[in-house]
């Protein structure tokens, strides 16, 4: 019996927490060890985000210490802070623990959000402004999308790290899925199950959007180099610097809206000197990117 009222009493507090959004716009990213990214990914979404808007961190930290610290950061920013239950994660892979995140985030939160639900990784932050619903206009949603040869061809799905949601007109919703695994004879990796979704919907309306890899531009591609580049490395020359060792791969995304940080939670295992120096640069280009706004 007291079990029963405790399933209850979430089931109601959820309810409660869904009809506290008011926002056209659900941002939603997961967060289990750099503390310091909410804080910035905060500050760039309320500068440069022009919809109306709720973010919400979800608390995925197995650590205690890393936990307190998610939510006294939250509580601070008064950010909405939920957490993940651990007992999702049947399996100790970092690109598993983020599928079952995700999907976790849609099935408790997003599935049932009454507008737009943008996804993001919390090494993403803005760097302009960007509205999240003039950009969908209407459509589906926006995604990257990912590819693998199988056995009979070629897999598409979703990049993970950032999706935008219409719950509004995305069909058949219930029916998406991040998870990994096998298909066709290759390995997929975090969302490569969205591939079904897409197979299923051959009529859905989904923006492509870019996704840069600075490392790959500066090294193969200068063709792709445009005023957008020139203009932001001028401004950033550190930045720049870095992006001639590939450990310091940063992408921009969605027409240089987006600057990702890649591998915030350092499953790349690179040294922790060079974590630092990574995330010191990234932060003094936030700072003049929000002193500049």
């Amino acid at each position: 019996m007291k079990a029963r009222a405790i399933v209850i009493g979430n089931f109601l507090l959820f309810w409660l927490f869904i009809g506290s959004l008011h926002g056209k716009v659900l941002i939603a990213t997961h967060v289990f060890n750099e503390t310091d990214f909410i804080y910035w990914q905060y500050k760039t979404v309320k500068t440069f985000v022009k919809d109306d808007y709720e973010y919400v961190v979800f608390n995925d930290a197995r650590d205690q210490t890393f936990y307190f610290q998610i939510h006294e950061i939250c509580r601070q920013l008064n950010i909405h802070c939920i957490d993940v239950p651990q007992t999702i994660h049947k399996s100790h892979d970092p690109s598993k623990a983020c599928a079952d995140t995700l999907q976790y985030i849609l099935n408790s939160t997003g599935f049932d959000f009454p507008g737009i639900v943008m996804m993001i990784d919390p090494d993403m932050f803005l760097i302009q402004d960007l509205s999240i619903e003039k950009m969908l206009n209407g459509y589906d949603l926006a995604a990257n999308p990912q590819y693998r040869t199988g056995n009979h061809g070629i897999i598409e799905y979703f990049f993970p790290n950032l999706i935008i949601l219409n719950m509004k007109t995305l069909p058949d919703k219930h029916a998406l899925n991040f998870d990994l695994g096998e298909i066709d004879g290759v390995r997929v990796d975090t969302g490569g199950f969205t591939h079904y979704f897409l197979k299923n919907h051959p009529n859905l309306k989904w923006i492509v959007f870019n996704c840069l890899d600075l490392y790959n531009i500066c090294q193969n591609d200068y063709e792709l180099i445009d005023n957008h580049f020139v203009e932001f490395f001028l401004t950033h020359p550190k930045l720049f610097q870095q992006t001639k060792e590939p450990q310091y791969g940063y992408n921009f995304v969605m027409n240089f809206s987006i600057l990702h940080f890649r591998a915030g939670s350092n499953w790349w295992h690179m040294n922790e000197t060079t974590v630092e120096d990574k995330k010191r640069i990234l932060f003094d280009v936030l700072e003049e990117a929000l002193s500049a706004h």
